[in-house]
């Protein structure tokens, strides 16, 4: 379900789980999807060079 979007504390009050650590029980991450995620986040602001005119 996480995989599908579905957020993990979505997840845990579905399931009846009082904290998120018997969800993670349950979640397995594979390295593609994770390679993934991390790849599509923007750590830094994107910023033009310095003294460059465009």
């Amino acid at each position: 379900m996480v995989n599908q979007g579905v957020h993990l504390l979505t997840l845990q009050k579905w399931l009846g789980h009082r904290n998120s650590q018997m969800v993670a029980h349950y979640f397995d991450l594979k390295d593609a999807e994770a390679t993934a995620v991390m790849a599509s986040i923007e750590m830094l602001p994107k910023t033009e060079p310095a003294g460059g005119n465009g």
